[in-house]
Order: C-alpha cells, then structure tokens, then sequence
C-alpha cells in the first residue's frame, strides 16, 4: 500500500533517540486502548507482541523502517513499514503479506521501495521556514503517524486493523503481484506526491 501524507515537515532530530524498549510498550498500551474500540465496531482484538524489525532511520535516504509482530484471535500478523520523508509530508509504504512469506516479499519489493523518491524542489532538505509544519518527529510517526493513512479508509483502529482488511486482496501474493506489473509496464518514473508545497526559492 503507498500513500502520501500531505501533514506537513517531520523533523528527524529525535533520530537518535528511538528507544525500541520504550516505544513498544507505549504500541501495547494504544493497542490495548483501541481494542475497546474494535470490540465496539465488533472486530476481533489485537495485539502487539514484539518487533519484527526495530526502528531505525537512514538519514542518507530519510527512511523511516519499522515492523510489528501481533497476534489476533485467529492467528499471526506481521507488518513491515516503510515512511519516507519529503519537504512538506511523507510517502507511506506499507508491506502486508503472510507472517512466513513476509521476508521473501521485502526482498522482491526492495527495489520498489528504494527507487521511490521526491523530486527536486520537494525532498526533505528543500523544507525552508515558513513551509508547513506537520508538529511531529520520527517517535510519533512511529507511534501514531501511520493513522493518518488508515482514516482515508475509514479504519478506526490504525494501520493494525488493515492487515485483516486487505490480506484477501493479497492472496495471490505480492511478490506474484510485483512480478506481474513489471511484465505489463514498462520501467515507469518513480511515484511522486502530489505538489502541495510551496516551489522552492532561487
């Protein structure tokens, strides 16, 4: 799943200061809290068990990676997800597949996910003063920014409740999907985010 997030500049200064230990408790604790809510809209509970990638940020690429093992009342979910951060937002890559095929799926879509990238005038080192502030750092992102995708589909629960959601949508595999569209298309240009923010000054 790729979407982009016009919220706004995120400020990576907190880089260095993603305590995995700490992060993940505060993940349960939402989780736990969000429950209630999915008890209410009558879908099944969730919840966080451990990383399965911890957090960590390439300053070179502006990559935000993190990934999340969980369990629900019917079994495993796994998640792998990518932020990477332009002037004014960032573009979300979310990777959902089989906890045992999981693996497989980011080495076939690593490519896909390292070809991505914003234009000249739109990358995150073009963030002048004055341009839109998103108010959030790379901790909530982690911790939070991820909602902001799963509202524009109407999911209550966050970015947790879409594994479920889409899985049957992926059942003939993403690797199989990837290996289709590059059969169908030729090379295309690296996706690029709609131009919300101001044109970069001379």
């Amino acid at each position: 799943i790729i979407e982009y997030a016009d919220v706004g500049h995120v400020s990576d200064r907190d880089a260095g200061d993603l305590d995995k230990d700490a992060m993940l408790e505060d993940y349960k604790r939402s989780t736990i809290e969000q429950n209630k809510r999915r008890l209410a809209k009558g879908v099944s509970e969730l919840f966080v068990d451990s990383w399965s990638e911890p957090p960590r940020y390439d300053a070179a690429q502006r990559h935000l990676v993190w990934g999340l093992n969980a369990h629900a009342k019917d079994g495993p979910v796994i998640n792998f997800f990518t932020r990477i951060l332009g002037r004014g937002g960032f573009i979300s890559v979310n990777l959902i597949d089989d906890p045992g095929a999981l693996e497989a799926s980011k080495a076939e879509t690593a490519p896909l996910r390292n070809a991505i990238r914003f234009k000249p005038g739109f990358k995150y080192e073009d963030f002048r003063d004055g341009d839109k502030s998103s108010g959030m750092g790379l901790k909530a992102l982690i911790l939070g920014g991820g909602v902001i995708a799963a509202k524009k589909v109407g999911v209550l629960a966050g970015l947790l409740v879409v594994f479920k959601k889409v899985f049957v949508f992926i059942g003939l595999g993403i690797a199989g999907l990837f290996r289709w569209f590059k059969k169908k298309k030729p090379p295309a240009e690296t996706p690029e985010p709609p131009p919300s923010d101001p044109t970069p000054t001379t």
